[in-house]
């Protein structure tokens, strides 16, 4: 009897190791709902990388759900490159679905975590700012469409007077947040997956969210502006239903050719 697995592909934090095992044991929770009889966290960093993760199962259906914010070089490069050398890789019957970020239900789950904190410290709609934070990088030109679609979104919504978008590794950069700012109450949402090192600590501390010990907070007044950091999106508990209807919806589809899984990122280096 074939059996089916699904496997969670994240970037990976090894400074962060109790992070992978969150992400693992979130893969193997999202299986279970979804009726899979493996399921199976990967990484680009960290152990089961990409290259070897479909050789660790026994499944002949195979769904792979990358747990990323945003189409970009980990997604359309990085990933499909390094499943590719797997030694079961060309005889799977395999799915690919979307970036996590990119389900429509994204946009609810990140209106919903900024109503509340704004409400949490009485900060009305009218008199605030949303920084939108995503990562971004120059080598793949999609890596900040999504987080840009996210905050147009967000601003059709109305969620806050302001929202506009920073990078962690693009421009604008994370660090003109207060400048950007329209209103004096800044929300800082960062659209990442991991709650490793740049989620925790670079992003309120390269906005200015630090003591005059150097110790990193994740609220405080930076330039004239109170500023609040929220948890990244990845933290919510509701990723993993995404998660799995992403994977659910992608049994119901035609498997992709492994010629297609390598195209979707190029050329195999």
């Amino acid at each position: 009897m074939s059996r089916s697995a699904l496997i969670l592909a994240a970037h990976g934090s090894p400074p962060e190791p109790g992070e992978n095992e969150r992400i693992d044991r979130l893969a193997r929770c999202a299986a279970d709902r979804a009726g899979f009889e493996e399921g199976s966290a990967a990484f680009h960093q960290g152990d089961r990388r990409f290259s070897e993760v479909i050789d660790e199962l026994e499944a002949d259906e195979i769904v792979v759900v990358p747990f990323m914010t945003s189409d970009g070089y980990y997604a359309d490069v990085v990933l499909p490159r390094e499943l590719s050398r797997n030694r079961r890789f060309p005889f799977a019957n395999l799915h690919r679905t979307p970036v996590v970020g990119r389900h429509p239900a994204i946009s609810d789950i990140v209106a919903d975590r900024a109503w509340k904190l704004m409400h949490r410290f009485a900060l009305r709609r009218e008199k605030t700012s949303l920084a939108v934070i995503g990562h971004g990088t120059p080598r793949h030109y999609a890596s900040r469409d999504t987080t840009r679609d996210l905050a147009n979104a967000l601003i059709q919504r109305e969620t806050a007077a302001d929202v506009f978008t920073a990078f962690l590794d693009d421009d604008p950069p994370l660090e003109s947040v207060v400048d950007l700012a329209a209103k004096d109450n800044v929300v800082v949402l960062p659209f990442l997956m991991h709650l490793g090192p740049h989620a925790m600590r670079d992003i309120p501390a390269r906005i200015g969210l630090c003591t005059t010990d150097g110790t990193v907070t994740v609220s405080g007044r930076v330039g004239g502006r109170n500023v609040w950091c929220d948890e990244p999106v990845g933290a919510d508990p509701r990723m993993i239903d995404l998660i799995v209807a992403l994977a659910t919806n992608a049994r119901t589809q035609p498997s992709d050719e492994p010629a297609a899984i390598i195209a979707a990122g190029g050329k195999i280096a």
